[in-house]
C-alpha cells in the first residue's frame, strides 16, 4: 500500500466517508483530497494532519471517489456545493429529498452531477463500497453527459490513473510545438502550438475548436456554445473510425497555468465582497481615480 502514496500530479477529487462507529452509522464526511488513501489514513488516526469533525467517530471508511476536475478550484468549488446542497445555486431548480447516511449523500451526487456545470465536466465516479451497501443505481450512469461511474477500490483505482497518466505523457512527448499538422476536422494545416489538441485515446490532433464544433454540429440546442453536452461522437476517417471523449480532449489540454488563472479569476469574482467586509468599499471613480 505505500505505493499508493504517488497519485498523478493533477488529480484533484472529492471524497465521501462513512463512520464505522456503532453509534453513529449515519454519520458521513465530504472532502477534497489529491492523494485519497493518505487522507483516509489522516481521518482514521494513523498519521497527523485529520480533520477535527472526524476525531470522534473513528474508524472511517471511504464509500465514493469523484475526480477529473480540470483545476483544484474547480473541486474545491463541487466539494462545497456537496456539501450545502440547499445553498448551492447549480441545485436551486432541484428538490433536495431529504436523509442522512452515505445513500443520502450519493442521491445528492447523482443529482449534483446531473446538472450544471458539473455535467460538462469529464467526471468519474468510483464507488468504493460494495453493491450490497448501495442504493443509488449507478449501472447506467447518464450515458448522454461527461460524467460515468463504476464499482472498483483504491488499489485497483491507482493502477489504472497511473497507467493512463504514463500513456498520455508519452503520447504528449511525441509531438513538439512547430511541428506542421494537418486537422482532420476542417482540413487546415498549421504549426503545432496552444490551439491544437490531441485525443488522450488515440493518435488524432486536431484544433480544439474543431473537436468541439464536430460535436456541437449534431445538437439541436440554438445557444451559442462551446462545450458539447453529449460525452462522445464518432468521427469516420480513412480505414478508421474514432471515438473522441470532448472531456479527456479538453482536461488534456489544459496549461500547467490554468489553476493560477483560475485562483486570479476566483479572487476577482469574490474582491467586491471583500472589499465590502473590510468596510473600504470604493465610492466613485474620477479620471481613473478611486475615490473614497
Amino acid at each position: 500500500m505505500s505505493k499508493m502514496n504517488a497519485w498523478p500530479e493533477s488529480f484533484f477529487a472529492c471524497y465521501l466517508l462513512r463512520s464505522l462507529h456503532p453509534k453513529h452509522p449515519y454519520s458521513t464526511y465530504i472532502g477534497f483530497t489529491v492523494n485519497p488513501y493518505r487522507r483516509l489514513r489522516q481521518h482514521n488516526g494513523e498519521i497527523a494532519n485529520g480533520a477535527k469533525r472526524t476525531k470522534r467517530k473513528r474508524p472511517w471508511k471511504m464509500v465514493a471517489l469523484i475526480y477529473g476536475f480540470t483545476t483544484k478550484v474547480a473541486a474545491l468549488q463541487f466539494e462545497w456545493a456537496w456539501q450545502h446542497p440547499r445553498k448551492t445555486r447549480s441545485l436551486k431548480s432541484c428538490t433536495i429529498p431529504r436523509g442522512r447516511g452515505h445513500n443520502f449523500q450519493l442521491k445528492i451526487l447523482n443529482i449534483l452531477t446531473s446538472t450544471l456545470p458539473w455535467r460538462h465536466f469529464p467526471l468519474h465516479i468510483c464507488i468504493l463500497e460494495s453493491k450490497e451497501n448501495v442504493r443509488v443505481d449507478f449501472s447506467s450512469y447518464r450515458k448522454d453527459h461527461h460524467c460515468t461511474a463504476r464499482y472498483s477500490d483504491l488499489a485497483k483505482l491507482y493502477d489504472d490513473l497511473s497507467s493512463s497518466a504514463t500513456s498520455s505523457l508519452s503520447r504528449k512527448n511525441d509531438g513538439n510545438a512547430g511541428d506542421t499538422l494537418e486537422c482532420p476536422v476542417c482540413n487546415s494545416i498549421g504549426e503545432r502550438d496552444a490551439k491544437w489538441a490531441s485525443c488522450p485515446r488515440c493518435t488524432i490532433v486536431a484544433h480544439l475548436r474543431c473537436f468541439s464544433r464536430s460535436m456541437l454540429r449534431g445538437e439541436s440546442n440554438t445557444l451559442p456554445r462551446l462545450i458539447p453536452s453529449v460525452r462522445s461522437f464518432s468521427y469516420t476517417r480513412p480505414h478508421a473510425v474514432s471515438v473522441f471523449c470532448f472531456g479527456p480532449i479538453a482536461k488534456s489540454h489544459v496549461s500547467p497555468h490554468i489553476e493560477k488563472i483560475g485562483r486570479a479569476v476566483f479572487l476577482l469574482r469574490r474582491a467586491p465582497a471583500l472589499v465590502a467586509c473590510r468596510g473600504t468599499r470604493p465610492q466613485k471613480r474620477q479620471d481613473g481615480v478611486i475615490v473614497r
